[in-house]
């Protein structure tokens, strides 16, 4: 960070409050939310374990991931993953009937 403000001819401090004031938020919290919601989408759309998402995005262990994860989107990782497999095989199932229905 401080690399970043010199090179932008400020401090840190100033930069952080700048930070802050165009984000809402510090720089840390923002880069976490940021893996958090990039981690979500390798839930949603990779099949990843909860486990192999907690690692891949930088997390100490998924017990950690997990309290942030529910904490960022007020659900648990697994449970939003398996809430998404459960949506997914429905679609399947409903494309099915529904070709079987045209033939």
């Amino acid at each position: 960070m401080a690399s970043i403000a010199k090179a932008v001819g400020t401090n840190r401090n100033s930069l952080a409050v700048a930070f802050k004031a165009v984000h809402g938020c510090g720089v840390f919290s923002w880069f976490k939310q940021k893996r958090l919601f990039m981690a979500r989408d390798a839930l949603c759309y990779s099949g990843a374990s909860v486990q192999s998402v907690t690692y891949q995005f930088g997390f100490s262990d998924p017990a950690n991931f997990s309290r942030a994860y529910k904490s960022e989107f007020g659900i648990s990782p697994s449970k939003a993953r398996n809430m998404l497999i459960t949506v997914d095989d429905t679609k399947d199932s409903e494309i099915e009937q529904d070709k079987s229905e045209r033939v």
